[in-house]
């Protein structure tokens, strides 16, 4: 917490507090002195997480008891591994047992694509959905969800036909918060739009600008192109269910 908390974004401090309090202080390990613990006892725990180690109880999901996935054991070694690396930088102990542990390998798990058939389909059955035009520039720019939902309209240059990724609409605290910053600087960039969608972009700001007059509530301080009918931020995880949910359709 001391030294890692405040490097990091405050969604991936979550994640990693989560893990320290579900999975590392309630188990055996979590109850020895870091001067006791030996590579035999951090193995024997990694083991038992990936045996029956989820210890997470969500009454949405009965996964209570049963193996953890290798990515999560794998986060969980490596916050152990930062652990005992500044137990060294403090003299507290001299040894990383951590590192002689084995490393879990992560599966390749092979993912199913859209095809251009499907894209066409699935974009034919969603014209008239609210974020059709988010829909095609996920499929045609490649972003991400957050990248998506994070654009302003001075992020579009219409007269050179570009977008400009710069910012992200990501979840803090089960909240939508606009980042005013990319997932990593590399992220940072312009991408090039042909006409039609630069049209579709045109047409979708005159409805929006048409809501912002019949809607007296209306209110979208950050000026972004997908915003629920109010103007407010829309939530990320209502995009993907959404989106998910109109596959499934």
């Amino acid at each position: 917490m001391t030294y890692k908390f405040p490097t990091h974004a405050l969604s991936t401090a979550n994640v990693v507090i989560n893990h320290i309090n579900t999975h590392i202080k309630p188990s055996y390990l979590g109850s020895m002195q870091i001067t006791e613990v030996r590579t035999k006892d951090i193995q024997q725990f990694l083991t038992e997480l990936l045996l029956y180690g989820n210890k997470c109880k969500l009454k949405s999901i009965d996964t209570y008891g049963k193996p953890l996935s290798h990515w999560t054991v794998q986060k969980i070694r490596q916050i152990l591994m930062s652990a005992f690396n500044q137990a060294i930088k403090e003299e507290v102990i001299t040894h990383n047992y951590v590192a002689e542990t084995e490393s879990i390998s992560i599966p390749y798990k092979s993912a199913d694509a859209f095809t251009i058939e499907h894209q066409r389909e699935f974009l034919k059955a969603t014209q008239n959905h609210r974020f059709y035009v988010a829909y095609v520039l996920l499929f045609y720019t490649g972003c991400r969800r957050s990248e998506i939902l994070g654009l302003s309209w001075n992020n579009v240059n219409f007269k050179e036909n570009y977008i400009f990724i710069n910012q992200t609409l990501v979840i803090e605290n089960n909240l939508p918060i606009l980042r005013k910053r990319t997932k990593t600087a590399r992220s940072i960039r312009s991408i090039p739009i042909p006409q039609d969608i630069k049209y579709a972009l045109r047409e979708f700001q005159r409805q929006q600008k048409t809501e912002k007059r019949t809607i007296p509530e209306w209110n979208n301080p950050h000026d972004l192109i997908f915003v629920n009918k109010d103007g407010s931020i829309h939530n990320p995880k209502y995009f993907s269910r959404n989106f998910k949910a109109m596959i499934k359709n």
